[in-house]
């Protein structure tokens, strides 16, 4: 059920907690019969101009099933609910940057990963964090700038 309580955090706030904490997030790893994964460029760091499949941080007092809802519907333009998922694993992300690209730390996500089996009628518009919407196979590995962490899950 999506809640409306839950906010983001203010800027000094949150570049505090990224600063010094790992984020709690969820990526959907939405896959298509083909065994393709849906995958839009990122538009802000960590991260940038890499393909990135799509996903985004737990908020407090935000429960799982709540979160899955609010990232698939703003950034895929699609609700899923956690029923509608796989749960595959628990990955870390390590990145030797941040969202703010002039300050030097470093950010640290521990991310659930869900798989979402989808229809060939179904639309997505990824929103916010990404562009360039595109399915990918294995064989784009080569030729394409996807992140490591999402070539990641070409291969579950």
């Amino acid at each position: 059920m999506l809640k409306k309580n839950n906010t983001f955090l203010n800027n000094q706030d949150w570049k505090f907690c990224v600063k010094n904490f790992p984020i709690i997030s969820i990526d959907l790893i939405i896959k298509n019969k083909n065994y393709e994964i849906l995958m839009g460029k990122r538009i802000n760091e960590p991260a940038k101009d890499f393909y990135f499949v799509p996903g985004g941080r737990i908020l407090k007092n935000e429960s799982i099933d709540s979160a899955i809802e609010r990232i698939s519907l703003n950034e895929l333009g699609h609700l899923y609910k956690r029923k509608d998922t796989k749960f595959l694993n628990i990955f870390e992300h390590f990145y030797t940057n941040s969202f703010w690209e002039n300050e030097s730390f470093s950010t640290h996500y521990v991310v659930m990963a869900f798989q979402i089996n989808c229809s060939e009628d179904e639309n997505f518009n990824l929103k916010n964090q990404h562009q360039d919407l595109k399915w990918f196979s294995k064989e784009d590995i080569r030729n394409i700038k996807i992140h490591k962490y999402s070539q990641l899950y070409l291969n579950l």
